[in-house]
């Protein structure tokens, strides 16, 4: 057991500090996804990029995956992780915050431009990206487009948040393009200090996705998000830092998560100001 000790480095802030046993949801290369009995997924991620508020990192991760698979059987308390043959341990582990400066000033319109421009040149027509590129897209996409423009157009008149439950589990995947979509509006919201959306309405909706829709729908809700698209809002505000770069970043993160994400992000730019609530 000596040999099979591993050190986590940095614990997401909202991870529950009571012990617990589970099982392990999945496995995939950089990430080991644990089922809490709350009903969300604490993730161990092999990188701090990848870090949530519901993570923790683990730099020595390729031996501690090993063999590792669906239905391993853990037990989590304070000093860490306990698998039958392999522990994580939580000394010396800093705790990791997903939440945004507070002194963050609005986007220059030109950066959302160049947000804008860049990703209508690189994202593809799966997931939710049509909706901004105005490619032909897919079921899910037109689907999502409807409902957006729908609820869109009944916040307009009625002076109410907008109502973006029927996105929630929308699409395929661990975590739904309509999850990611709604993501992206919130981290919006976030950046800039404004309210768009009805959160309450999306979290008693919470039951229509998957367990990993929920963990990252439940962090979101909360302004907590995760460590790839809080370095994106950081290079938002950054002059010196290349646009291109910084949207190719968050296009990579997983199958189509990173551009559903940027998505709703831009969408919201787009529209943000012909809300009454957000003037």
């Amino acid at each position: 057991m000596e040999n099979n000790i591993y050190r986590a480095t940095l614990r997401g802030s909202f991870i529950p500090s009571k012990s617990w046993k589970g099982m392990v949801a999945s496995t995939y290369s950089k990430v080991i996804n644990l089922t809490h009995p709350s009903d969300i997924i604490i993730s161990i991620v092999d990188n701090p990029y990848y870090m949530t508020d519901y993570a923790v990192t683990v730099l020595d991760f390729k031996p501690l995956i090993s063999g590792i698979t669906k239905g391993y059987e853990f037990l989590w308390d304070t000093n860490g992780i306990k698998f039958k043959d392999r522990m994580v341990i939580f000394s010396e582990t800093a705790v990791w915050f997903g939440v945004l400066p507070e002194n963050l000033s609005l986007i220059p319109v030109s950066r959302i431009m160049q947000v804008w421009r860049e990703f209508s040149l690189t994202a593809t027509e799966e997931g939710f990206s049509p909706i901004i590129t105005g490619k032909t897209g897919n079921f899910y996409s037109r689907a999502a487009d409807k409902i957006i423009r729908l609820k869109f157009a009944e916040a307009v008149s009625s002076d109410n948040l907008i109502d973006f439950s029927g996105l929630i589990g929308l699409g395929i995947g661990f975590t739904p393009s309509g999850d990611d979509f709604i993501t992206g509006i919130l981290f919006f919201e976030s950046l800039i200090g404004i309210k768009m959306t009805d959160r309450d309405l999306v979290i008693v909706s919470l039951d229509r996705t998957t367990v990993g829709g929920r963990t990252l729908l439940r962090l979101a809700v909360k302004n907590s998000f995760p460590a790839y698209l809080l370095e994106f809002g950081r290079n938002l505000f950054n002059p010196e830092t290349g646009i291109e770069a910084a949207v190719r970043d968050v296009l990579m993160h997983g199958s189509t998560s990173g551009s559903d994400t940027l998505a709703g992000f831009i969408w919201a730019a787009e529209n943000f100001k012909k809300l009454p609530e957000t003037i």
